[in-house]
């Protein structure tokens, strides 16, 4: 999945990746054998900048968000990647997705 965003060098980002399935102990099994990342330039994004909430939807699907904000962006081409790994066949209770990493690009042009 590649994506191409134009920014200003002083726009704020809010950074997230949501997952939804049918009950909150899907929820769960699922994050138990799933791991994110969010890299941003080639480094990994500390899980201590990483923010956790939960929701749950008005069809009674139930959510996990992981979001980090960017507040600053030097001039250039940056390179964000949301890592997502099924370390195992995962079923949300809608879809079963198969083990493997699946990759989301931006790529974050900035001006002054």
């Amino acid at each position: 999945y590649i994506y191409q965003v134009a920014l200003a060098s002083d726009t704020k980002a809010l950074w997230d990746y949501g997952w939804c399935t049918t009950t909150q102990k899907v929820l769960e099994q699922n994050f138990a054998q799933m791991k994110v990342e969010f890299v941003m330039n080639g480094k990994t994004v500390p899980e201590t900048l990483v923010a956790v909430t939960q929701n749950q939807r008005q069809d009674g699907g139930y959510c996990r968000w992981l979001t980090t904000l960017i507040e600053s962006w030097p001039p250039g081409q940056h390179q964000l990647e949301m890592r997502v790994t099924f370390l195992q066949p995962t079923d949300d209770g809608w879809n079963l997705y198969p083990a493997g990493t699946h990759i989301f690009k931006y790529f974050v042009n900035v001006q002054d």
